[in-house]
């Protein structure tokens, strides 16, 4: 049995079945040395020889004094303070805060009453749940979750808002309904609508325009950007340098952000500064008609604001983003909680395996645990067969099987096909019969290729798929709606629907129940190499 590399449908996502780490699929490192290995033996001799070599007293140098001093016991003279005289016996010399590294930053306070959970891709799921049921193997719930969180494309996170204590409101959430980013706040969102998004409404020319006219002898420059501001005396010059406060500086006040602004005399930034005001920004909203243009980005953001962005801003307590978004999102309280959860998730996904565990239940997968609690997911049944019932060949592959639980197919060809055996296995025979008993639920055969029989010491809490059947409009519609049996009224004679009315009471052919039967690839499958370490015991004979 093999694994299929069959391209995906539409905008299927494809996750790979090999659980080993992303580590051990990459090549070693190559390291090179330049000198070789004479040349590093030679370098340690080296090293060997200077570190036992005798010292003689009167050639030591005086740093190898120092060091030999302090090695002995002796601490070296400390400098002398600027008081000018040297510290008491128990007093401590002032602390030196020069060599003190910066301390990191603070983190951002986790918010509450918010409750995160990952959810499964669709688009990854069902293109998986078919490649599981063509391969016929068992592969374990926790290897599927994690490969689920390998990648942000295979996951979407929900965010629910619940009341932090009995009595107080759940805080709302902000989301974008252009990227689906989640905020705490509506101001955040705001400003994220704005810088990200206000591109895709207005259309932004330049054009130039006459350059101003008037006595201007110095101009403005801001310190901390390196920007041109425009002489004081300018029109725009108040206009100007509130923009480019909120643009760039937002974070500081307006009169701390003033104070970094200075006033410089020289001609050459005169006329760089005439050059820049001769090109002007227009902003253009909407098309035909309803086009509406200003020459001011004040006025631009203020029609954006009343026209665009109430309709971008959805409030909800719930709301379901894409992994890649949520890494990603400019809300740092919001952020590091999602962060914290992924790193539990990847550590032990229980809840999210337990969201695919009835996900591909509907899927038509089943489940079952192992002897150590480990769950497996198989699109076959487990179905335990009598090897007394059984032909030889198939009799001699359980029998090997329920002694040597784990047994891989080369461990088993070489134990049934070694010539010089009284009742050698053909090698054809036995791949025949081993498919059959695979495809049957006879034998397990688990994603790291290592088999056993399903046994009741291996086999334990079976839940059988249950595919969800849709029905259409008008198979809901066709149903009647009948009373409960004990609620029926008395027929009354000479009331009751004419023959030629009365309804089939037999169920329509649409309506029944459908098995999920998924349809297998059509390329050949390829083994996957999985790292599956179920706990296989030997029954008790």
């Amino acid at each position: 049995m093999s694994e299929s590399t069959a391209t995906p449908a539409g905008n299927d996502l494809v996750i790979d079945l090999n659980f080993a780490p992303a580590w051990t699929r990459q090549p070693p490192p190559k390291f090179t040395n330049a000198g070789g290995e004479e040349a590093r033996t030679a370098e340690r001799h080296h090293d060997d020889d200077a570190r036992r070599a005798p010292r003689e007293r009167g050639n030591i140098s005086r740093p190898d004094r120092a060091r030999e001093g302090s090695r002995f016991g002796r601490t070296p003279e400390r400098p002398m303070p600027e008081s000018g005289r040297p510290p008491f016996r128990g007093e401590r010399s002032p602390p030196s805060f020069a060599s003190r590294a910066p301390s990191a930053p603070a983190l951002a306070p986790l918010p509450a009453g918010i409750e995160v959970d990952f959810l499964p891709e669709r688009r990854g799921m069902v293109p998986l749940a078919t490649r599981l049921a063509a391969l016929r193997r068992s592969y374990a719930l926790f290897d599927v979750a994690h490969q689920f969180l390998s990648k942000p494309d295979y996951y979407q996170l929900r965010l629910t808002s619940v009341p932090p204590s009995a009595g107080v409101a759940a805080p709302p959430l902000f989301q974008c309904g252009q990227c689906r980013a989640v905020f705490s706040r509506k101001e955040s969102i705001a400003a994220h609508v704005f810088d990200k998004h206000f591109d895709t409404f207005c259309k932004r020319e330049i054009v130039e325009v006459e350059a101003p006219k008037g006595a201007f002898v110095c101009v403005a420059r801001c310190r901390l950007s390196g920007e041109l501001i425009g002489p004081p005396n300018y029109h725009g010059f108040n206009e100007r340098m509130m923009e480019l406060h909120k643009r760039r500086f937002s974070h500081m006040t307006f009169e701390a952000y003033r104070a970094q602004i200075e006033n410089v005399r020289d001609a050459a930034l005169l006329e760089k500064w005439g050059q820049e005001v001769r090109q002007q920004t227009v902003y253009h909203f909407g098309e035909g008609e309803k086009a509406v243009s200003f020459t001011s980005s004040s006025e631009a953001e203020g029609y954006f604001r009343a026209r665009h962005l109430p309709a971008m801003i959805h409030e909800s307590h719930r709301c379901i983003l894409p992994g890649a978004v949520a890494l990603a999102i400019d809300d740092p309280p919001l952020r590091r909680l999602i962060h914290e959860h992924l790193q539990q998730e990847q550590r032990f996904p229980l809840r999210l395996a337990i969201t695919l565990r009835l996900a591909f239940r509907h899927l038509g997968l089943h489940t079952f645990k192992a002897a150590n609690g480990a769950t497996f997911l198989t699109s076959v049944l487990p179905d335990p067969l009598n090897p007394e019932q059984a032909i030889p060949a198939v009799r001699a592959i359980l029998e090997h099987l329920a002694s040597h639980p784990g047994c891989t197919r080369p461990e088993l060809q070489a134990a049934l096909c070694a010539e010089g055996l009284p009742e050698a296995l053909p090698p054809a025979e036995l791949a025949a019969q081993l498919h059959w008993l695979a495809d049957k639920g006879h034998v397990i055969e688990f994603g790291d290729g290592r088999m056993a029989v399903p046994s009741a010491n291996l086999v334990r809490h079976l839940q059988t798929a249950h595919p969800i059947v849709e029905h259409s409009r008008k198979d809901r519609t066709g149903q009647s709606r009948r009373r409960p049996s004990g609620n029926r009224r008395p027929a009354v004679e000479g009331r009751g629907p004419k023959p030629e009315n009365r309804k089939s009471s037999a169920p329509a052919a649409d309506s029944a129940e459908v098995p999920f039967v998924p349809t297998p690839p059509s390329a050949p499958e390829v083994a996957p190499a999985v790292e599956i370490t179920p706990v296989l015991e030997v029954p008790a004979s």
